[in-house]
């Protein structure tokens, strides 16, 4: 894996621990906000994490998959993570 292959996976997962932290901050201090404002601060987080849902999970599929440990067969545990990596991506389509 290249540096600016591992910087992409790392920012990523920057920008979705980022967002999930606003969410429960949100979630978990209702009270601070006026209705308007309590769904618009969950709903930003929100909409930036489905659009990007697709490239967050080839990020997962191309750089995470091939370095996961091989626990069962050769390649087998690699292969259920794709494809469960693969239908969740279908899943969030349809």
């Amino acid at each position: 894996m290249s540096s600016s292959q591992l910087k992409t996976l790392y920012q990523a997962a920057g920008e979705v621990a980022d967002h999930l932290y606003k969410i429960f901050k949100t979630l978990s201090e209702p009270e601070e906000y006026e209705l308007s404002d309590f769904t618009d601060a969950l709903i930003h987080p929100v909409e930036h994490l489905l659009l990007r849902f697709d490239s967050y999970i080839l990020l997962l599929i191309l750089y995470v998959v091939p370095v996961t440990p091989e626990w069962e067969g050769p390649s087998s545990r690699e292969q259920h993570l794709k494809t469960w990596l693969v239908i969740l991506s279908f899943c969030q389509i349809n």
